[in-house]
């Protein structure tokens, strides 16, 4: 192999320079100007960045429930703690049963405690007295009734322990007429009763304790039921019959 061989650029010198073809620079500017184009009509670099990123959004929806699962868990481990501490200057429920159990052993007795056990100490069972007094009247069975008749007037009376209650009888219906207190030991009962023939509003009833003195009263009917009469009563409450009852009434009024 000569020199020549081994430099081949040499021979560089002794080749003709091509002459510039026209035909083909013009095909050369004519794809340039092609990618010049397509270039512009394509979408700049951060629009097709954002299409990325929306793109890793929509495939990596299932973060969002999984967050909120997160944030729940995170803000109820913090609030539950405060929820659960006891008021300033609320007795503690140990507090509470150690300042109770020392009354209610002292006021029961051994049959109180035995009931304690088995569970009676959701609420205090009224004495009999007490569920007799709440009841109503004519349901309580330390209460005596009795009626009276005075030519067709009927009068019902019902003595308690602490008072005595007067009613008229119209039918079924009952229309207090009037209610006093009494000692326990007081029976109440009627000897006579009757209306003002001048004057039907007016009723006249003579009562007083069994075996005792009995004395008349008045009463007028109004609107509003029967109401006592201090004045008339004072009139004719020692009066011994009816004749003097109605002879004191219309000697009050001449």
């Amino acid at each position: 192999m000569t020199g020549k061989d081994k430099d081949p650029f040499e021979r560089l010198s002794h080749s003709a320079t091509p002459e510039p073809d026209p035909a083909r620079i013009a095909a050369v500017a004519a794809m340039s100007a092609r990618a010049f184009s397509a270039g512009l009509a394509r979408p700049s670099g951060s629009k097709g960045r954002m299409g990325r990123f929306s793109r890793w959004l929509k495939g990596t929806h299932w973060l969002m429930p999984a967050s909120a699962t997160v944030l729940t868990v995170v803000v109820a481990a913090l609030l539950v703690p405060l929820i659960m501490q006891p008021q300033p200057g609320a007795p503690a429920p140990a507090d509470t049963m150690l300042s109770r159990a020392p009354a209610a052993v002292a006021d029961a007795g051994p049959s109180a405690t035995q009931e304690r056990e088995q569970g009676a100490r959701l609420g205090a069972v009224p004495r009999p007295a007490a569920m007799a007094e709440s009841a109503p009247l004519d349901l309580r069975a330390d209460i005596a009734v009795e009626t009276y008749s005075f030519d067709g007037l009927d009068i019902l009376v019902r003595n308690a322990p602490e008072d005595v209650s007067l009613y008229e009888l119209d039918g079924a219906v009952e229309r207090q007429i009037d209610r006093r207190a009494k000692t326990p030991s007081e029976t109440i009962v009627l000897t006579d009763a009757f209306r003002h023939d001048n004057d039907a509003s007016l009723l006249l009833i003579r009562s007083g304790a069994e075996g005792g003195q009995q004395q008349w009263d008045a009463f007028v009917e109004g609107a509003g039921g029967y109401v006592l009469s201090g004045a008339l009563s004072t009139q004719i409450h020692d009066a011994a019959d009816r004749a003097e009852v109605i002879a004191r009434l219309e000697g009050s009024e001449r």
